[in-house]
């Protein structure tokens, strides 16, 4: 029994510590720039290929409402996520 709860403590840190060290990055077509670090609304990247060139497996890419004319290839184990409105800052 001690074995088993040991075994779920540490299946549950394992959990919390991948969570916690993935990023969050943001895109927003009209207040965003290129030059931007992406990592707040007020410091959004302004196209979302950006975003996912910096981003790594687990993170979490948050778009702004918009229409945004570009291709884009798609990274394993990113979540992308769309249309955010005015609420957003």
């Amino acid at each position: 029994m001690k074995i088993l709860i040991a075994f779920l403590q540490f299946l549950i840190f394992l959990f919390v510590t991948s969570s916690a060290f993935a990023a969050q990055y943001y895109v927003d077509k009209s207040r965003g720039s290129p030059l931007n670090d992406g990592l707040s609304w007020i410091t959004a990247k302004s196209v979302i290929g950006d975003a996912i060139a910096i981003a790594a497996s687990g993170d979490a890419i948050y778009v702004a409402e918009g229409t945004y004319l570009e291709i884009i290839t798609m990274k394993s184990g990113i979540y992308l996520q769309g249309g955010y409105g005015e609420w957003r800052c």
